[in-house]
């Protein structure tokens, strides 16, 4: 047996025994039916917890060739256990009235200090050849 074969053995006999009894669950969905992407497709997760409080966001409706119609978010306030809000971020992308055609690579962050939650992404257009960084914030009491 190769050694490659050997650790994916080891690391499913493990898996198994830590995650007995659990189940996947899904937390988030493309609301998006755009023909000239993915639909139902959510890529490229990001996560950050701070206490008990999940932030979640997705690339939501990939494009064949790169990027995504959005980037959608989800929270969790019991550490992961209920996922009971969720949402898309306005003003990036077309999708929800905003100058960019697609985005990518969602990054979750949270500043305590200021108790506000960030969502980096990258917006771009193919047409124009444009591209950004974009920050969403929300305050802790206002995601979801």
């Amino acid at each position: 047996m190769s050694k490659s074969k050997s650790i994916y053995l080891i690391v499913l006999f493990f898996a198994s025994k830590v995650w007995k009894g659990y189940s996947a669950k899904q937390i988030s969905i493309d609301p998006y039916t755009k023909s000239d992407s993915q639909n139902n497709t959510q890529v490229e997760p990001c996560s950050f917890a701070y206490n008990k409080t999940v932030v979640a966001a997705v690339q939501t409706g990939r494009y064949y060739d790169g990027g995504s119609t959005n980037i959608c978010w989800t929270k969790s306030i019991d550490g992961g256990i209920n996922w009971t809000n969720r949402g898309c971020l306005p003003g990036i992308s077309v999708a929800e009235n905003g100058p960019y055609e697609r985005v990518t690579d969602p990054t979750v962050a949270y500043d305590s200090k200021h108790k506000v939650w960030m969502i980096a992404s990258l917006p771009y257009s193919v047409t124009v050849y444009t591209s950004a960084i974009a920050v969403s914030r929300s305050l802790v009491g206002t995601v979801g």
